[in-house]
């Protein structure tokens, strides 16, 4: 992966997060855990793929050093 890219960038299906929002926030409330792995890199945070959400794409932002 370069040192910036985005998910689709990196040889992954780019999924519709967009028409998978209303389930993925159902079934993944606000401040439970999960896990995943970094399909993308940014200035600003990592994009993620979440294990058992395959069209959901999160993102972690990273606070400034």
């Amino acid at each position: 992966m370069s040192e910036y890219a985005w998910p689709g960038e990196n040889g992954r299906r780019t999924p519709d997060a967009a028409s998978a929002w209303t389930e993925t926030v159902r079934v993944l409330p606000v401040g439970i855990r999960i896990t995943g792995e970094v399909v993308g890199r940014q200035p600003f945070g990592v994009f993620l793929s979440i294990d058992g959400r395959p069209d959901a794409v999160g993102l972690a932002r990273m606070a400034p050093l």
